[in-house]
């Protein structure tokens, strides 16, 4: 169960809810879980709208053929090990529930996402996202 607490959040995660196809949302749920325990921390409940759109645009974009690269994803992968870890399991969480394969460097993007949202250090007073997060 996730609660959210800005409604900003809840009404995030309502258009979310409404655009996003079930399979994604059950493979979104299975990453958070693998997180969450991956890290031996909570993850904010505000992840699962973020990290739901991004992935339902990620599958869109690789429909399309228009994979993003990313230049940083040696820097991601040595410089986060457990957070990459993440993203790759991501990567095949997503394969079980869409039956996409989407490309390594979405692993390095995915891995970004709960640095910013297990802990504070990502947002200010009154929850306005920090620039660069």
């Amino acid at each position: 169960m996730y609660r959210l607490d800005s409604r900003q959040d809840q009404d995030a995660m309502e258009t979310i809810l409404a655009s996003v196809p079930l399979e994604v949302l059950q493979a979104l749920n299975d990453i958070v879980a693998y997180g969450k325990l991956s890290l031996h921390t909570e993850l904010s409940d505000a992840l699962m709208v973020n990290l739901a759109d991004h992935i339902a645009f990620a599958l869109e974009r690789h429909s399309q053929g228009l994979d993003l690269s990313n230049a940083l994803l040696s820097k991601i992968r040595s410089g986060y090990p457990r957070e990459f870890e993440i993203g790759m399991k991501a990567l095949d969480i997503i394969r079980e529930h869409t039956g996409a394969t989407l490309p390594r460097d979405e692993a390095g993007f995915i891995a970004l996402q709960p640095l910013c949202f297990h802990t504070d250090r990502c947002w200010g007073a009154g929850r306005q996202r920090i620039q660069g997060c």
